[in-house]
């Protein structure tokens, strides 16, 4: 690993996340040391975005907590997020026919992750000028999320030899379903409620 560090290889995979989706997702499968490096993204997504918000609104000395212990919870269930994301994705794949592999995903989606570190520079300058923050803030997020999953979908393009629009079912098939989910549980949740209060 230290000899991969000293390389700057890893250098090329963040410009790539830029540049050539595609290509990335071809490193990452033939470097496996890629993986470690790829969990330091969402450390520097959290801080970001901690950051982001944090320009949105006066601050207090709760803001000291929020970049030590929140940024540290802020990073775990990043993590977990994409873990559980990944898995699902993977398996989505695998029940349309293609090869499991979570650790290419997870790969993937860590990397995608890279353009939010721009949440910060972009929500700065409104902030600033005190031109309606919370509106560009949700705007720019919602926006870098749709990049983020342009780039994992072209991925698993790559990764699947599969056009982009199986790439995106195979992507968006996880979220399908936990939308479903919640969805009817949702449902179920308020009709059980009314039927309580009612009977």
């Amino acid at each position: 690993m230290k000899e991969f560090l000293k390389s700057l290889v890893w250098v090329d995979y963040f410009y790539m996340v830029f540049t050539d989706p595609r290509k990335l997702a071809a490193a990452l499968m033939r470097e496996s040391r890629s993986l470690p490096i790829g969990f330091v993204i969402p450390a520097c997504v959290s801080i970001m975005d901690i950051l982001a918000i944090s320009l949105l609104g006066s601050q207090t000395p709760f803001f000291y907590i929020k970049i030590t212990y929140g940024w540290i919870l802020f990073f775990m269930l990043l993590v977990f997020q994409n873990i559980l994301i990944g898995s699902l994705v993977d398996t989505a794949g695998q029940v349309l026919g293609h090869q499991g592999n979570i650790k290419n995903v997870i790969n993937i989606m860590n990397y995608a992750l890279f353009p939010r570190v721009l949440l910060l520079p972009a929500i700065l300058i409104f902030s600033v000028f005190n031109f309606a923050p919370v509106f560009f803030y949700v705007l720019f997020s919602m926006a870098l999320f749709a990049w983020s999953a342009a780039i994992v979908v072209q991925g698993l393009s790559e990764m699947h030899s599969a056009g982009l629009a199986r790439a995106a079912a195979v992507f968006f098939m996880p979220f399908v379903l936990i939308g479903s989910v919640a969805f009817f549980a949702m449902v179920l949740t308020v009709v059980s409620i009314f039927g309580y209060f009612t009977a």
